[in-house]
């Protein structure tokens, strides 16, 4: 599945729109800690908040996952904590466009992180703290299939 490409302006988010996203995105892979917590919550905050889902939940998500598979990240667990909560969170409604036509919120952020499985999967071969939070990642994708959210193919 791929999504249909939208301008992070034209993206909502809890307090309005994604346009700062990309900034906060380059924030994750800064060398200073600080940076990178800040960036997190830049995001957390703001597509993922308390465990609702909004609109640029699937695109940062799969900004995230292409992040993780460059392999030049100085805090993947940061990373990976935050594809959790996506993962853990939840739509009520919401329409996204994508080369399959128009799924929900939800869903199309679940299709996305579950296209991901194999960059979770070798996380946890690496081991260490990262491989924790792979490891719940890869048991929420496992769970959505068991329950035919999505596809044994995805």
């Amino acid at each position: 599945m791929q999504l249909i490409r939208r301008a992070w302006k034209d993206l909502a988010s809890a307090h309005g729109t994604c346009e700062h996203i990309p900034q906060a995105m380059a924030g994750l892979g800064d060398k200073s800690a600080s940076v990178r917590q800040a960036a997190r919550w830049k995001i957390d905050n703001y597509v993922v908040l308390q465990g609702d889902l909004y609109e640029g939940a699937p695109w940062v998500a799969s900004e995230l996952l292409k992040m993780l598979r460059r392999g030049d990240l100085p805090d993947r667990c940061i990373v990976i904590d935050l594809l959790l909560e996506f993962a853990l969170g939840s739509a009520d409604g919401g329409s996204i466009p994508t080369s399959l036509g128009p799924l929900s919120l939800d869903l199309a952020t679940k299709r996305v992180i579950a296209d991901g499985l194999d960059v979770f999967e070798a996380e946890q071969v690496m081991g260490g703290a990262s491989a924790v939070l792979a490891q719940q990642v890869v048991e929420e994708i496992e769970g959505w299939r068991q329950d035919g959210v999505i596809p044994l193919s995805s």
